[in-house]
């Protein structure tokens, strides 16, 4: 996701290919029953977060007028849902491509509150490589972003067919059919809303994750980037940047299942 921004200032020489999510799959889903009706309530209230959502729950809350200290943070709450259910916290961090999050909501107990709502917008899934096997493979790292967003776009065209091999092959959570169609419709919006070519990447949306992550002090004041988002026209870095199923299964099997099919295709 959109911490390898961080990993590549701390040292790791890592290249941003494509953005296999465009928007982040992260919400914060909170007890109606506390009182809670926007992100403005929850000042005083508890919030659970795990390392996957800290980051964008925390500036999701600091652009709703709630920077630290007006909440009580639960870092590393383990098991969200479980937590908000038996009221350890009154809101938590989750992934809104659970069929199970879809349900609370349904139920009219819980709201789901977007980090998008406060503008904070980071891109979800990505796909990466290395400098150095950029610069060694580059024409690999053409062929094989081009067959990953070939394999996403047949696996969001035919839904009921990569839900089908879920269902038979690879549902280790005992999810209903009707549960993993709902988990592919939600990634397909993440992944291509309308306007935005697949696995496009923007200047402007990776200089607002910098703005945030240096906000959070997790990137230095004036950050110099530069060559970290492919190009797939140059073959290369751009120029710019100086500035689970349960969503992660589903999101590996979106890529494996059609990528297969496009490769297929072409021998």
């Amino acid at each position: 996701d959109s911490t390898l921004l961080v990993e590549r200032a701390n040292g790791r020489p890592l290249i941003a290919v494509a953005a296999l999510l465009q928007h982040s799959p992260v919400g914060l889903l909170a007890s109606r029953q506390a009182g809670i009706a926007a992100a403005g309530d929850l000042a005083g209230k508890r919030v659970g977060t795990s390392y996957a959502t800290e980051n964008e729950i925390l500036a999701f809350l600091a652009a709703s007028a709630l920077p630290s200290g007006k909440f009580e943070h639960l870092p590393a709450i383990g098991d969200a849902r479980r937590a908000l259910l038996a009221g350890q916290a009154e809101a938590v961090g989750v992934f809104i491509g659970d069929a199970a999050v879809g349900e609370l909501v349904a139920g009219g107990d819980y709201l789901l509150l977007l980090p998008r709502s406060a503008a904070i917008d980071f891109y979800g899934m990505l796909l990466f490589t290395s400098e150095s096997f950029l610069q060694a493979h580059p024409e690999t790292v053409r062929a094989f972003r081009a067959a990953t967003l070939k394999g996403l776009e047949y696996a969001f065209d035919h839904p009921e067919e990569l839900v089908d091999r879920v269902f038979a092959r690879y549902n280790t959570q005992n999810k209903s059919r009707e549960q993993l169609l709902f988990e592919a419709r939600q990634l397909r919006d993440l992944a291509r809303p309308a306007g935005v070519a697949s696995g496009a990447m923007s200047i402007a949306r990776w200089q607002h994750v910098v703005d945030v992550y240096t906000a959070q002090g997790k990137l230095e004041p004036g950050t110099d980037l530069l060559g970290f988002v492919y190009d797939p026209d140059a073959g290369g870095l751009g120029p710019f940047v100086p500035w689970m199923l349960g969503g992660a299964a589903l999101g590996l099997l979106l890529v494996a299942l059609g990528a297969r099919k496009f490769l297929a295709s072409k021998a």
